[in-house]
């Protein structure tokens, strides 16, 4: 399944529920919840991993993760990819 090609959305659990869960702090918990559930929940955390503008602020649950989460994750993906680049 291509990232770009986002018709994985509509197997998203979260397709029909409140954006709410998603995006408010307060709510992130059961948004979480309704991710671990999901059948594209890693297409999801993938694309939001790889479609956030460096600059842009990263908001909501994605992939049955929060923006902090994903942040850590971004890190140690560069962390290694530059390791890589420097014995290359």
């Amino acid at each position: 399944m291509e990232l770009s090609d986002n018709k994985w959305m509509d197997d998203a659990a979260c397709k029909d529920s409140s954006m709410d869960v998603f995006f408010n702090h307060l709510l992130m918990d059961l948004g979480v919840a309704i991710c671990m559930e999901c059948r594209v929940k890693q297409t999801c955390l993938d694309w939001r991993l790889d479609t956030v503008d460096p600059w842009e602020r990263d908001y909501g649950v994605w992939g049955a993760t929060k923006p902090a989460e994903r942040n850590i994750m971004r890190l140690k993906r560069d962390e290694k990819s530059n390791g890589k680049k420097k014995k290359g």
